[in-house]
């Protein structure tokens, strides 16, 4: 039996979370390099909030930022949600 038989639907929904993840990287992705920098980050924050990111969601910037090259590429953006 296969993982669609055994749970239909839920794979479907699985690679439509994927793709509305990869959709909001894209989009704060300004520059189109596969990397978020913490200015693309702030600036994508504020355009969807419309406020500074806060200390806290800051901090999860760093967190997602594994190798602390000060941007998240798209695979540490897969490895952190």
């Amino acid at each position: 039996m296969s993982l669609q038989e055994e749970a239909p639907g839920s794979l479907d929904a699985a690679f439509g979370l994927a793709e509305a993840l990869l959709e909001k990287f894209a989009a704060a992705d300004v520059d189109g390099d596969q990397r978020v920098t913490r200015a693309e980050f702030d600036r994508y924050y504020r355009a969807m909030t419309g406020r500074a990111p806060s200390a806290r969601e800051s901090s999860r910037f760093a967190e997602c930022d594994l190798d602390g090259d000060g941007a998240i590429s798209i695979v540490e953006f897969g490895q952190y949600v």
